[in-house]
């Protein structure tokens, strides 16, 4: 069984259960590791992305509830890109908030890479 995901279903396809996190500081370690196995960097604005299927819309929705304030500046959208034929879900983490992500890994010494958080 995969962590998190219900019935043995494709992670691809399937939004995973949060219920494990219980604090707003295990919302953003979380998302520190999302964002490092899958997210993108744009150094530029300093901003992440992810885009995914569209079924973990919900899963991030409830993500987003559950971090801190400050790390809540987060765009979330289905949309369509047809270059791959098919619907998906961006998850758009805006400049503050991802100066609060990586000061938040940075203090509680989390291991990520140094090319996602730059400042680590």
């Amino acid at each position: 069984k995969m962590f998190g995901v219900k019935d043995n279903l494709p992670k691809t396809y399937t939004g995973i259960d949060l219920d494990f996190i219980k604090t707003k500081e295990q919302a953003a370690a979380f998302l520190i590791g999302y964002l490092d196995g899958d997210g993108s960097l744009n150094k530029n604005y300093l901003s992440y992305t992810v885009e995914c299927h569209k079924s973990w819309y919900e899963t991030l929705k409830i993500l987003i509830q559950k971090l801190p304030s400050d790390m809540q500046n987060i765009n979330l959208k289905i949309g369509f890109k047809k270059t791959h034929n098919k619907d998906y879900c961006q998850f758009r983490v805006k400049n503050d908030a991802s100066k609060n992500i990586i000061k938040f890994a940075k203090d509680n010494n989390l291991p990520c890479s140094s090319r996602k958080f730059p400042t680590q």
